[in-house]
């Protein structure tokens, strides 16, 4: 989103060279990311079996009636390999596989190397098999939380051995299913608790409820070993340790995380030299997670031609919280996004977010920033040149404000595809549609349009500057504080280029707002123009200031 600025310059033209760098800034996030060329949406299958293929079949069928190119799967460790270490059976993902390719969609696998259930909208119980808890112990191979809880929702990434059991099921994959080659679309490598990379940190189970911080999840000993040995890696001595955190310490085997979590963040703690070693080590434990996880996975997969991706959760409540701002992100390890993204484009990796269907509210108690949440997440996506995809975080139920919000997101900050949670939402159990296919199919998975606005003659002067408005989310919904700016070409000439979603009918209005803050409307308050949607083409309009 973009607020309305006020700009006071000693002159016109500086006026110009700022504003000029103004909406270069703003065009690495919004309407000048333009919509990737291989914009697809997908739809992600419902969590529990298929046990009925011909009903399914009907659904697919209506997916792609309806625009929907892909489908997405969870493959379930606890079915794929649910035995004994490399007893593999592919059979039912295969029959899945068969039936959505034979309906001409793509498919979109899903490494689902975590438990199903016990997390938000779950309605399945297929926990991590049992022979692989055998390996070790909970210290181990589970997450440990500030309270003592140990968490078998997935393999915390301490345990490094299991990188060779990912390597095994991704050779076992890539020899059983070369029947679909060509008709993957993307793969997913789950990395953590419901595949997503981050703690396990907003758990029920764990005393965590919305919208609290969570737990950090640092107390097994391999957590705390790995921690002394990141800090006496990066210090040296326990001298030079105790001297940028201000400790007397005689060991680095008295090097531990938090002893409080709550006094950590409240005091400010986590603004200390100790803290920031502490988050920065905290988070890198899991992007060396994405690195060596995906680098076994392109030398087993790239041989189908699909990208590989990674999830990462919208953690977006406490985001603007006065006291503590981002505690929940940083309690789930996500301490610094720009690194996060960096690591990303490290592993040649696709970054999959969450939350584009939400609001900011910014208010207590929850101080939930989802929209600039995401933004400021793409925005680096396309700074770092990270494909990035979209998804809901919640079911939207028909909602359409927040399919708005899906396609201003989606649309105009360079999000490649948005894969819809889930099946059951559009698509009822015999094949016919919900009410929801609709606005959903009609707001996203057709393709955007571009629209390029030129205002003549708006006789800008000193601090005067021209943007544009309409009556959807992608302009502002009639919100003069979120309009899309557009640029000064010279001459009294300005233009906005941006896109619209699919199949609507969109009316806009240009207008002005001085230097005092005062707005005026080209052709007056109660004039608006309609832009048709013209299916996968371009439109652009002259307008006329008549003010």
């Amino acid at each position: 989103m973009i607020t309305i600025k006020k700009l006071t310059l000693p002159s016109l033209l500086t006026f110009i060279l700022v504003f000029s760098t103004f909406t270069s800034a703003f065009a690495q996030g919004s309407t000048n990311a333009g919509v990737p060329s291989n914009y697809k949406v997908s739809v992600m299958l419902n969590l529990p079996d298929i046990t009925d293929f011909s009903a399914f079949d009907s659904q697919l069928t209506t997916l792609k009636n309806n625009g929907v190119k892909a489908v997405e799967v969870d493959m379930w460790w606890n079915h794929f390999e649910p035995n004994a270490r490399n007893q593999f059976d592919w059979s039912y993902y295969q029959n899945v596989f068969t039936h959505i390719k034979n309906a001409g969609l793509l498919i979109e696998p899903i490494f689902s190397f975590h438990q199903c259930g016990g997390n938000v909208g779950d309605n399945c119980n297929f926990p991590v098999p049992s022979w692989v808890w055998a390996l070790g112990t909970n210290d181990q191979m589970q997450y440990k939380s500030e309270d003592g809880y140990y968490d078998n929702e997935a393999v915390a990434p301490w345990f490094t051995e299991a990188n060779t059991l990912y390597d095994e099921a991704f050779k076992s994959f890539a020899s059983n299913m070369t029947a679909f080659q060509g008709s993957f679309y993307k793969i997913f490598i789950g990395m953590g608790p419901a595949g997503e990379l981050r703690y396990p940190s907003y758990n029920a189970s764990d005393k965590w409820s919305y919208p609290g911080r969570g737990q950090l999840q640092a107390y097994s000993t391999a957590a705390e070993t790995s921690f002394q040995n990141a800090m006496q890696s990066k210090y040296g001595t326990i001298s030079a340790l105790n001297t940028a955190w201000g400790t007397s310490l005689s060991s680095f085997s008295q090097v531990m995380p938090p002893s409080n979590g709550d006094n950590f963040f409240s005091s400010g703690g986590y603004r200390m030299t100790y803290g920031d070693d502490f988050l920065t080590w905290y988070q890198s434990v899991l992007t060396n997670h994405l690195t060596s996880v995906m680098s076994k996975a392109h030398s087993d997969l790239d041989s189908y031609g699909a990208p590989l991706g990674a999830k990462v959760p919208g953690i977006h409540w406490q985001y603007n919280n006065p006291s503590v701002p981002h505690e929940a992100e940083d309690t789930a390890g996500l301490y610094n996004y720009s690194t996060l993204v960096s690591a990303f484009k490290s592993a040649n990796a696709e970054l999959a977010f969450t939350d584009l269907e939400m609001s900011d509210s910014g208010v207590y108690p929850d101080y939930s920033m989802p929209q600039t949440l995401v933004e400021q997440v793409a925005n680096l996506c396309n700074q770092d040149g990270v494909p990035h995809s979209g998804e809901n975080a919640l079911a939207i139920s028909n909602d359409q404000s927040k399919y708005n919000n899906a396609a201003e997101m989606t649309f105009n900050y360079g999000f490649n595809g948005f894969s819809l949670l889930r099946l059951s939402n559009v698509v009822n159990s015999d094949g016919t549609p919900t009410s929801e296919l609709s606005p959903f199919t009609q707001t996203l998975a057709l393709t955007p349009q571009q629209v390029t606005i030129t205002v003549n003659g708006a006789n800008t002067s000193y601090g005067e500057n021209v943007y544009i408005v309409g009556d959807r989310e992608e302009l502002g919904g009639w919100n003069t504080n979120y309009a899309v700016p557009a640029t000064y070409i010279g001459n009294g000439v300005w233009q906005a280029t941006f896109n619209l979603g699919a199949n609507h009918t969109y009316q806009f209005k240009a207008i002005k707002e001085n230097g005092a803050g005062n707005i005026t409307w080209e052709g007056g308050s109660n004039h608006s123009w309609s832009v048709p949607y013209i299916s996968g083409g371009t439109a652009s309009y002259t307008l006329n200031w008549q003010n």
